[in-house]
């Protein structure tokens, strides 16, 4: 076919029609008046060839994905349209506001969109599958709106923006108020589904916000965890959040022998590498939680009341059972609660399963009484039947009546808040009020130390009569009933539990630690108040925090710590240590305001480490288990960074940074896909080699097997032949011999018939 000579001219009135999608040509669209076969797209900045097809060519371009996205924002810009997703509007925002609204185009509205959205599904720990329903839904639920019409968040989008975008974001921010600030460190691992992860938190103060802020460094999976392994896990993540190690003023760890062993511990390898680290002696929370376990063990030696709540809550799991169980419940007039399970892990969580058993006990007996004999031929029916007596009833009151003591302690040290400064205190009043419950006075006053006191309790002479022993007024009723061996043997179990908790207690908490009792100055009613010991507790501390203090500022500090108990009005005695410290004035009290910001970021406990597995348990379901370590480590650090902030979806500042992070994030998503596969590609080479190396080795392995053989077969050939070659030779001497023989005997027999 030859080249036709048709030639489309412009015409004027395609600028008055519309493309498909409905906007008008002349608002994008003009004659390029230096070539009369183009036209101009002002939205593309390129020229449109119509010589061939006219108007149709200019529609065909306006169909194009980014003609498209540049034509929503211009109508979105032409209607001047609000945008409530793309910052949070309060009504003390709002006129603040207004001028970003109405300069954010239609992409940026639709991205902020898109990360609020990822906001929510991390918050709520949503499965990322989700979003493939809301991208469908929304601009169905609402047809009206710009944003919704253009929204497209799926799955895949959701998860590059938390990971590339949102994650990325939150880290640095956090980051910032930990690399000009002493923090302290908080770490624990657990294992869920199989796979163990390593979670590292700080604690730094925030000066804005005038407290201790929680902030996520970052986690990872371990493949072993053992103490070496998981120090260099530490280093690693501190090194990869550009953290100086120098900053870091103390470590808080649960107390297993992994993490503080004395000789191969976590705690003893860190300090190697970090060695101004101050120790506060562990979690306080897992010490007391171990105590009350070995000594309800020691309480409890058959372990009868243990088995009596566990066959409670599993007998009554099946819905007919509980039936049943309700309407005595109804009859008695009880609340109709269910039976909690046991679960060691928990701290002091027994003593729920216990008030529960003792709130339904009256139910318990009647249900069992009337059972049926085909009921009571389950076994564990028999063992609750059997297990309700006024002995298992004492022991349940007995607990209930001791083990608030420690529960109290409990939720006062699972606090966010610091309270480092009542750890020392606490730990001496819970110590003396379990003494106080089971020896005399005159004892506990006139013992020299602690191990002194704690060698005097096993003592029988010591301590108490039965009959002034605390137990509480319920558990005595109940005791009353028993029979006289019955009651010595639950007094004999009361002994055995104080005197185990008392020795478990003084061996495991740090009753003797200096810096820790030294903290108390970061109690601003102590700090002013007259009880105060600058040499007990605020020098203790300097000395310990030589990276923050050095040793040449100590008699500074004495001096601005005088003029602050002379001049400090005495209602800041009042306030929290963190709001105290806060209002502290830098330039008045430059090192002394220093110092004790620096002793708020101690940590009073591990519950903060608790907090963020229970994130990964929640996360890591068995719909889940699949899930990314980059994605679990991006959806903690954005949970984490929201509880920082104290804010959720909705109120998350988005500015520009994170909206050209967001824009930004496909591209990086890619790219760590494309190294992760590269990797991948790498180890498979590798492992082809490793293979292909192997298969030599057994190939040269076998061919020198085969010569060694040959040569051993070649041997045996040679042997069998030099043997048979021996046996010819024999026999071949012995003939000769036999033949000389016949011939000397002949001769000698001729010789003599010649003599006759």
């Amino acid at each position: 076919l030859m080249p036709t000579d048709r030639k489309t001219k412009w015409n004027a009135t395609w600028l008055s029609e519309h493309d498909h999608s409905g906007v008008k040509i002349s608002r994008w669209c003009q004659k390029d008046d230096d070539n009369d076969d183009e036209a101009t797209c002002r939205l593309c900045n390129r020229g449109v060839n119509f010589r061939q097809h006219g108007i149709a060519a200019l529609r065909q371009h306006a169909d194009g994905a980014k003609h498209k996205a540049l034509s929503r924002a211009m109508v979105a810009a032409y209607s001047q349209q609000k945008i409530n997703a793309f910052f949070p509007i309060t009504p003390s925002e709002n006129q603040q506001l207004k001028k970003v609204e109405a300069e954010a185009s239609l992409p940026q509205q639709t991205m902020a969109a898109s990360l609020r959205f990822g906001l929510l599904v991390v918050r709520k720990d949503l499965s990322f599958k989700t979003m493939d329903e809301i991208s469908e839904t929304l601009p169905v639920a609402i047809p009206d709106s710009s944003v919704a019409q253009n929204f497209s968040c799926g799955r895949t989008k959701t998860t590059y923006l938390v990971t590339d975008a949102l994650a990325p974001h939150a880290k640095e921010e956090m980051f910032k108020s930990l690399r000009d600030s002493p923090f302290s460190i908080l770490l624990d691992e657990g294992t869920k589904r199989d796979r163990c992860w390593l979670v590292l938190l700080a604690r730094t103060f925030c000066i804005e916000r005038q407290k201790v802020i929680l902030v996520y460094i970052g986690s990872e999976e371990l493949k072993n965890s053992s103490a070496s392994n998981m120090k260099d896990t530490v280093l690693s993540l501190l090194s990869q959040a550009k953290l100086p190690a120098r900053n870091v003023i103390s470590v808080m760890t649960d107390s297993c022998n992994a993490m503080r062993g004395i000789h191969n511990g976590l705690l003893t390898k860190l300090k190697d590498a970090m060695p101004q680290l101050i120790d506060v002696g562990g979690c306080s929370l897992h010490h007391v939680h171990n105590s009350v376990q070995y000594a309800t063990k020691a309480f409890d030696s058959t372990g009868e009341a243990e088995g009596l709540m566990d066959d409670v809550y599993n007998y009554f799991r099946f819905v007919k059972r509980r039936g049943a169980f309700h309407e005595i419940q109804d009859a008695l007039d009880l609340a109709e609660h269910v039976f909690i399970r046991r679960v060691e892990t928990r701290w002091l969580q027994i003593l729920n399963v216990i008030r529960r058993i003792l709130e339904q006990w009256e139910a318990l007996k009647l249900h069992f009484e009337k059972a049926s004999a085909s009921e009571l031929d389950n076994i564990r029916a028999r063992r609750i039947k059997l297990a309700l007596t006024d002995e298992m009833l004492a022991k349940l009151q007995f607990l209930s009546q001791v083990l608030p003591r420690c529960e109290a302690f409990e939720k006062i040290f699972q606090r966010e808040s610091t309270q480092v400064h009542h750890l020392a205190s606490s730990l001496e009043k819970l110590f003396s009020d379990i003494l106080l419950c089971f020896m005399r006075s005159e004892v506990v006053e006139n013992s020299r130390s602690l191990s002194d006191l704690v060698d005097r309790a096993t003592d029988r002479n010591n301590q108490l009569m039965n009959k002034d022993l605390i137990i509480g007024s319920a558990t005595r009723e109940t005791v009353a009933r028993l029979r006289q061996m019955e009651q010595i043997g639950f007094f004999k179990s009361v002994r055995c539990f104080f005197s185990e908790i008392i020795s478990r207690l003084f061996a495991y908490l740090p009753f003797n630690n200096k810096v820790l009792s030294g903290l108390q100055f970061v109690d601003p009613e102590y700090m002013l108040g007259s009880d105060f010991n600058f040499d007990n507790s605020i020098l203790r501390v300097g000395r310990a925090m030589s990276t923050v203090i050095s040793a040449d500022l100590l008699d500074d500090i004495r001096l601005e710590a005088t003029r602050l108990r002379l001049t400090c009005p005495t209602e800041k005695a009042k306030e929290t240590p963190e709001a105290f410290w806060a209002q502290l004035s830098v330039e008045d009290y430059p090192h002394l305001s220093k110092l004790g910001r620096a002793a708020c970021c101690i940590p009073h406990g591990n519950a903060d480490s608790e907090r963020v597995l229970k994130w990964v348990a929640n996360n890591l379901t068995k719909q889940r288990n699949r899930l990314g370590e980059v994605t679990l480590d991006s959806i903690l650090a954005v949970k984490v960074w929201m509880k920082c902030n104290s804010t959720g979806p909705a109120k998350v500042t988005i500015d520009s940074n994170l909206l050209d992070t967001a824009f930004q994030a496909k591209s990086k998503a890619d790219e760590r896909r494309r190294a992760k596969q590269n990797e991948k590609a790498m180890k498979r080479l590798q492992q082809a080699l490793e293979e292909q190396r192997r298969l030599v080795t057994e190939k040269e392995k076998e061919l020198q097997q085969q010569k060694q053989q040959k040569q051993a077969e070649a041997q045996t050939k040679i042997d069998e032949m030099r043997k048979k070659a021996q046996d010819m030779l024999a026999l071949a001497d012995k003939e000769e011999h036999a033949l000389r023989k016949r011939h000397g005997d002949s001769e000698e027999a001729k010789s003599k018939k010649k003599k006759k």
